[in-house]
Parts: C-alpha cells; structure tokens; sequence
C-alpha cells in the first residue's frame, strides 16, 4: 500500500509537471473561464501596445491577447469573459479608435443574433469586420492644399464651438432624439419599399458623377453656352422672359384645348383606319401584280421620251401660231356676220315654185348642168365647138358669160339682200 501511495503520488507529480509545460508551452488555461474568439480585420495598424480591449455595447468584456497576419488581413485573436454571452456565427466585429478622431483602437464586438449557432472555432471572416481610418490617413488622400486648409477648418470650428457655440451644440444634442424621431419616416421613405433604392440612387448618381468627370472637357463650352443664354434671358431686366410667362397659362389652356380635339379626330379616325385596314390588306397582292408591270412600263416610257419631245416642239408652234390664227379669225368675223345675215337665210328659205330650200334648188342647178354637159350627140351631130360633149358648151358659155336666158329674177335676190340685187339688177345679172 504505501509502494502504491508513492506510485500515485508520482504519477500526479508527473501529471502536474507535464501540464504546467503545456501551459508554458501553448498558453492554454484549463482553468480560465474566458471563451477565445478570433476575427480577421483588413488592417489592425489602430491596435496598439496598451488598451487592448474588447468591448460589447461599450462595455469591456475581454482583452485583446494576439494580433498576427494571415495572407492579405489580420487575425485577431481576443479573450472574451465567460458572463458576456454566446458569441454566435453570425457575429461581427469593428476596430474604433479610442478618442473620437485618432488614438490606438478597441475591438468592439456584436455577439449577433440569438437564435444563431455558436461560432465556436470559427474565424469572423474580413467581409464581417470595420477597420477605422485614422484622420492623417485620410487626409493623405487631398493634396496639399486641402491639408494646409484642414487646421484653419479646426481652428475655426474651435472658435465657433467656443462660448455660446458649444451650449448650442449641446442643446442640439439634448433635442437630437425628438428630431431623430421625425427624420425616422424620411429615412424609411427615403430607403425605399425594398430598403436598397437609396443605395441605388446613390450609386448611380455615383456613375453619373464619375461619367461627367471624364467629360469635363464638354462641360465648358456646354457651361459658357447656358452663361450666354442666361445673359440673353435677363437682357431689358427679363422683361421678355416676364411676359412669356404671363402668356404661359393661356397657351397652356390653347395647348390643351388643341390636344383635346386632336383627341376627338384620332378617334374619329380610328374607326375609319379599321375599316380602311382590309383594303389595304387586299391592295397588297394588288401592288405585288402590279410591280412587274411597273418593270416593263419603263421601257415604253423611255421610249415616248421623243414622241414626248415632238409634242412639245409642236405645241410650242401651235402656240406661236395662235396670234396669226386669232387675227386670221378676227378679219374673217365681219364677212361671216355678213354671210350669217343675209346669204345663209336666203339659202335656207323656201322656194315659191318648188317649195324647197333655195340651196337645194341651187344644187339642183348644177345637177342639171351635170346632165346637160354629158355627151350624147353621134359624131355626125357634133359641131366644132362641142365635138364630143353635146350641149355642155352651151350651158358653159351660158353660165360663165351670162349670155341666153332666162336670168334669176332681181325680187327674188332682193328678198335676200337688197343691195346685192340692185347691184346685180343695174349690172343685167338678174330679170327685173
């Protein structure tokens, strides 16, 4: 029994002995109640030597016991106090500095959501921490002559918040709340129903701003442009540009009573497009049959382009002879008035001894003298004078000369014109 006293006493003495080595040796604590959280941050430069806190809603929950790098970010590793709750997996992590603007930073940690699992071993990942920007880091970004500006900023601001500056601010704080209490609707509208159009807006005003920097060439000559026409608009004290606008409202009501008649025509005209829209369709194959014929009609067309050209050369002739004709046509209206007055109704009027038109007689006249000159004398019959033609010698001489009777009746001539009968009757042309 007491050679297994030892034994047991040395096995513990050896058990404690090689624990306290691990402990050395990897910093483990079995008996520290405090759970190990780790976090990757995309720059822990804020973190420094003394003030390495961990805190939760701004209270210390642990300390900071590691800082190494791993690839392109920072591992974190962090003690967290057993009474500060389950950190879950859905936990995310911020370096702040420790004063408002600058100084060496704390991590503050939000454990997450209840209802998430734990994160045990796991490792915040980078896209579910914040570093800070420390201010000369910023203002690296600026030239020098925005970093030569930011100290008179601060001065001036001093000097504002210096007195009576620093009581408003801190009632501006105090009613801050009720004024956060108005501005949460906004906000909300502002978000959109979904939450992301304001991010939306945001970026594309971004692309719009980012777009017309690359044009800022164009937008000179575009921004002297808008400087000439306002310089024009307010020319005579925009008295013009005043009186536009008082006629405003009355084009506006002309516009809209034009729009809405034009209103009514289209639907007036609606019905009769439906109406017109199977004659159309059925033109279609008819403007398809007609092509070919189109086709071979230029041919032809080509063709009475000289016919075309003798047309016009003889219009234009008929055109330089119409004065000839028309003072032509003007000589000849007295004689046709003449003609239309007395010779042309004493042609039409009835004879008294055959009752016909006198035309008609006259006609017959020469039917007879047509019946006279045929031969029909023998050769023994025939005179010198009229060899082989009978009597037509005789009613030749007879009505060339005037020679035999009997001669036209001069009352008869003097119904149809007087003078011409006494000229006629005085010359022996007629029987008084």
């Amino acid at each position: 029994m007491q050679r297994l006293s030892r034994r047991a006493l040395g096995a513990a003495i050896l058990a404690t002995a090689v624990a306290a080595v691990l402990i050395a040796y990897t910093g483990l604590n079995p008996f520290d109640g405090r759970q190990t959280v780790r976090a990757e941050f995309a720059d822990a430069s804020g973190i420094g030597v003394v003030g390495q806190d961990v805190r939760m809603a701004g209270v210390p929950v642990g300390e900071i016991t590691g800082v190494e790098r791993d690839g392109d970010a920072a591992l974190v590793t962090m003690k967290i106090d057993g009474d500060a709750g389950k950190v879950g997996a859905d936990a995310t992590a911020e370096l702040r500095p420790n004063l408002p603007f600058e100084g060496t930073a704390h991590v503050e940690l939000r454990p997450g959501s209840p209802e998430a699992a734990p994160l045990g071993e796991a490792t915040i990942a980078v896209d579910r921490t914040r570093s800070y920007v420390p201010v000369d880091e910023a203002l690296r970004t600026f030239d020098s002559d925005v970093r030569e500006a930011v100290p008179a900023i601060a001065a001036g601001s001093a000097a504002t918040l210096d007195g009576a500056g620093s009581a408003g601010l801190r009632r501006a704080l105090r009613e801050s709340p009720a004024l956060l209490d108005d501005l949460a609707p906004a906000a909300a509208a502002a978000g959109g129903s979904h939450g992301t159009e304001l991010a939306g807006a945001v970026r594309n005003l971004a692309a719009t701003s980012d777009e017309l920097a690359a044009r800022s060439d164009r937008l000179a000559p575009l921004l002297d442009s808008a400087d000439r026409t306002l310089a024009a608009i307010e020319r005579d004290g925009s008295a013009p540009l005043d009186s536009n606008l008082a006629e405003l409202p009355e084009t506006l009501v002309r516009l809209r009573d034009g729009g809405a008649a034009l209103e009514t025509l289209v639907a007036r005209l609606d019905p009769l497009a439906r109406e017109l829209q199977p004659g159309l369709d059925a033109l279609a194959p008819t403007l398809a049959e007609a092509t070919p014929l189109l086709a071979r009609s230029g041919p032809v067309l080509a063709a009475t382009t000289p016919l075309i050209g003798d047309l016009r050369a003889a219009l234009r002739s008929g055109a330089a002879g119409a004065e000839p004709a028309r003072s032509v046509l003007a000589a000849l209206d007295p004689t046709l008035e003449v003609l239309d007055r007395s010779l042309l109704p004493a042609l039409h009027r009835n004879t008294d001894e055959l009752g016909i038109p006198a035309y008609v007689s006259f006609l017959n006249l020469f039917g007879g003298g047509g019946g006279a000159s045929a031969p029909f004398q023998t050769g023994a019959e025939t005179t010198p004078l009229t060899p082989e033609t009978g009597h037509f010698m005789r009613f030749g001489l007879r009505f060339l000369t005037g020679a035999g009777l009997p001669l036209p009746p001069c009352a008869l001539l003097a119904r149809a014109d007087s003078s011409l009968a006494a000229q006629l009757s005085k010359a022996g042309g007629c029987t008084p």
